[in-house]
């Protein structure tokens, strides 16, 4: 443990570095505005819970608590902050039309990245984020776990 205004060593200097190395997207924490969001779902489902005395109790509209109304469906509000900021975005961001970003001409694709909203590819993009992708298949999952 370091005191106030002591100095890293070196062995702690190559770990932290090694770990900013390794940093992935998914892996990062979330942003103070997506905790606002989860926080605004808790307090929802609190008033809920606290009227679970009610027979029909008069609920407010979950929109405005971290829920939108998408096709009439409720869904969370993960943040309202655009995915990063738009220089950032502007750094990878792909044109491909005619080769539907399927090969290393798609600046994404070479950066490996899937292209996203900002990208000015064609509607047929091959380089897309599945939510397949990130699946896990419940007998691997359970053949990991000793």
């Amino acid at each position: 443990n370091l005191s106030c205004g002591e100095q890293p060593d070196d062995g702690t200097r190559s770990g932290v570095e090694q770990l900013k190395n390794q940093a992935e997207s998914e892996r990062l924490p979330p942003t103070q505005a997506a905790l606002h969001q989860a926080i605004l779902r808790a307090h929802y489902q609190l008033l809920v819970w606290n009227n679970d005395h009610v027979a029909n109790p008069v609920l407010p509209s979950p929109e405005g608590y971290g829920w939108q109304d998408e096709d009439g469906k409720w869904v969370p509000v993960m943040t309202n902050l655009p995915p990063a900021p738009e220089a950032i975005i502007q750094l990878v961001r792909c044109k491909c039309a005619k080769s539907r970003c399927s090969n290393n001409r798609c600046q994404c694709q070479k950066a490996g990245l899937v292209c996203t909203d900002f990208c000015l590819c064609s509607e047929d993009c091959q380089n897309e984020y599945a939510e397949s992708d990130n699946e896990y298949d419940e007998d691997e999952v359970e053949q990991e776990i000793p």
